[in-house]
């Protein structure tokens, strides 16, 4: 495949950038037009436009998202969560990545320390902590004021914030 010189600079530009995951709750607030949707968008749009941070979430994430959306009774509205999911991913040009199986043994550390963490959150956490990410964005209260894993995980700065 032939990659112009523009992409490729782009390219090495981007991956020298410092990395932020996302939490599920980024994109969920912004799919079903939560009160901090507003807050949710200006994540996205300051790794896109002005390129500050590299986005990326785990297929954990996206899977929990997706699984989310399943629950929904109403078949049209559904299919409209699954629509804005995928704009948003495009849009945003969102990188998804697949853990490597390392991140299994961060799993235990996580349920370590918090063990009230329900195991989708412990999966999606562990993802970031193997992922080398500089950030963990979410807004899932169980991660924000949990001070137990903020101290054992200074490694990643676990955060609602940009």
């Amino acid at each position: 495949m032939f990659k112009s010189k523009i992409f490729v600079k782009k390219e090495e530009k981007r991956s020298k950038l410092p990395i932020y995951d996302i939490d599920s709750s980024i994109l969920l607030e912004i799919i079903f037009e939560n009160p901090r949707q507003n807050d949710a968008k200006k994540i996205f749009q300051l790794s896109g436009y002005k390129n500050k941070y590299r986005l990326m979430a785990s297929s954990i994430a996206v899977g929990e998202v997706i699984y989310v959306i399943s629950k929904e009774k109403d078949q049209e509205y559904k299919e409209n969560c699954i629509e804005a999911l995928k704009r948003l991913l495009l849009y945003y040009d969102l990188e998804i990545y697949r853990p490597s199986q390392k991140f299994l043994t961060r799993v235990s550390e996580v349920l370590s320390i918090d063990t009230f963490f329900k195991s989708m959150d412990a999966l999606i956490l562990a993802s970031a902590l193997e992922n080398k990410s500089l950030k963990f964005i979410t807004f899932d209260s169980d991660f924000l004021e949990s001070k137990n894993l903020k101290e054992k995980f200074k490694e990643v700065k676990i955060d609602d914030k940009i």
